[in-house]
């Protein structure tokens, strides 16, 4: 089942990459099923590599894309968040991956993996840096502190 790729349109290489952090575990199946849900643009198997830290709570996140978008056709943005949640959830999509496509569906936006990473997965009161990269070598970082 592939639900997700990268929004960038064409093959833009944009790679993501963290500094080590601590993470909310709730969250680990999340980034475990994207791996899962994701069709690469690359022809990996992955879209992200997810490897422990220093620390039983902390991980770093490197990925082949940043911006990811809903691939299939069944639901749109007149339909109710609730609706496309639930309907996602019955074809056996975890309950916050499901959560996170039906509200870049409702919004017509693409789902933000710095925004993810920063407000829900990564714990607070911690720095840490989210680096994304370009093919053309531009890179935009940024410098979460809490």
């Amino acid at each position: 089942m592939i639900l997700l790729k990268n929004a960038l349109k064409g093959t833009e290489d944009c790679r993501l990459y963290t500094s080590e952090f601590r993470y909310n575990f709730e969250y680990l199946d999340f980034l475990k099923e994207l791996n899962r849900l994701y069709k690469s643009y690359k022809g990996s198997d992955y879209l992200l590599n997810i490897t422990p830290g220093d620390s039983s709570s902390t991980i770093v996140i490197e990925s082949e894309a940043y911006l990811l978008e809903y691939v299939g056709n069944e639901f749109n943005s007149k339909m109710h968040k609730n609706v496309i949640e639930n309907n996602l959830k019955k074809e056996g999509i975890e309950h916050y991956t499901a959560e996170f496509i039906a509200l870049s569906i409702v919004e017509e936006k693409p789902i933000d993996l710095v925004y993810i990473i920063q407000y829900f997965i990564a714990s607070l009161g911690q720095s840490y840096r989210i680096d994304i990269e370009d093919m053309e070598g531009n890179e935009e970082v940024f410098k979460i502190n809490y």
